[in-house]
C-alpha cells in the first residue's frame, strides 16, 4: 500500500480531517481535533504509518510482525509504528479501521451523536434540515 492510498483510506472514515504537520514533516489524521494517525517518516527516513492502538493490541502486532514497532516520537505503550511498504494490504486495512474504530469508542456522546448526524446527512443530500 501506498502513501496516497493510505491518506484516501483514512480521509474517507467519517469526520477524519488531515493536516500536514511542517515541524514533523508528517500527515496528521484526526477526529474531533485529536490524533489518532500519522503518515511520516522514522529517523532512518523509512515511510511509516504511526497507529494509536489498545496495549494489548498493539503488542501483539509488535510481537507477530518484525515491520511494526513501538510509534515513532509517540507513547510506546499506545502507539505503533509500520513500514507500511512491507505490509500487506490487507493488514494495513486492518490497523486503520482497528485505530479509527478504537478512537470511535472513546468520543463522547454528544462527539458521537455530532458524527452519527453528519452521516445521516451525508448519505441523504437530497434531503433538507
Amino acid at each position: 500500500m501506498d502513501a496516497e492510498r493510505i491518506k484516501a483510506t483514512l480521509q474517507a472514515k467519517l469526520g477524519v480531517e488531515m493536516d500536514f504537520k511542517l515541524e514533523w514533516d508528517a500527515f496528521r489524521f484526526l477526529l474531533f481535533g485529536k490524533m489518532f494517525a500519522m503518515l511520516g517518516y522514522n529517523k532512518q527516513q523509512e515511510k511509516i504509518l504511526t497507529l494509536k492502538l489498545p496495549p494489548q493490541e498493539g503488542a501483539w502486532y509488535r510481537d507477530e510482525y518484525a515491520f511494526i514497532t513501538e510509534g515513532y516520537y509517540m507513547n510506546k505503550v499506545h502507539w505503533i509504528s509500520v513500514r507500511y511498504e512491507l505490509a500487506s494490504k490487507e493488514l494495513m486495512e486492518e490497523l486503520m479501521e482497528k485505530s479509527y474504530a478504537n478512537f470511535l469508542q472513546r468520543l463522547t456522546r454528544k462527539q458521537q451523536q455530532q458524527l452519527a448526524s453528519e452521516d445521516i446527512i451525508a448519505r441523504h443530500p437530497d434531503i433538507s434540515y
